[in-house]
């Protein structure tokens, strides 16, 4: 899930699916049902077609969205709206049930993230959490990763 400035209703949206895909998949796991949240990308279809066929006047907030997108797409974030399709009927086969509760995205490997599992799992990647000093601490001890030593400098807010 990544941050839009400027259009942050659609941003909480967009989390509130991965979390509840996360919820889903574990309540469903039990029989047999794999749940998955896809970001396709940004399209250029839909929501994306009016900021790439020009614009509302300077200076106003949709100008400042589609400029936005139009930023995101020459960064390399665009997609092809096939490669979502095919993302979305490779996960409805079955062969990747294992991710089942991730985020996937049309520029994720996913023969990679299958293969990697087990650190996917235990790194908590691919899932919207919140993730804590201890909690990444415990994670390196596990993982045999040096954690780093409070030196006494750091300070609380």
């Amino acid at each position: 899930v990544y941050r839009w400035p400027l259009v942050s209703a659609y941003s909480v949206s967009k989390a509130a699916v991965v979390k509840y895909t996360e919820n889903l998949a574990r309540e469903t796991s039990r029989h047999g049902i794999a749940v998955f949240s896809v970001h396709p990308g940004l399209l250029p279809i839909g929501l994306a077609e009016p900021a790439l066929a020009g614009g509302p006047p300077d200076g106003s907030h949709a100008a400042r969205v589609y400029a936005l997108v139009r930023q995101e797409i020459a960064d390399g974030r665009g997609a092809d709206p096939a490669r979502a399709v095919k993302l979305i009927g490779d996960l409805a086969s079955g062969r990747y049930d294992a991710l089942s509760g991730l985020q996937l995205s049309v520029h994720d490997d996913v023969e990679a993230v299958l293969a990697r599992l087990h650190d996917v799992r235990d790194d908590g990647l691919y899932v919207l959490g919140l993730r804590t000093l201890p909690a990444a601490a415990e994670q390196r001890r596990r993982r045999g990763r040096p954690v780093p030593v409070d030196d006494g400098t750091a300070r609380s807010a």
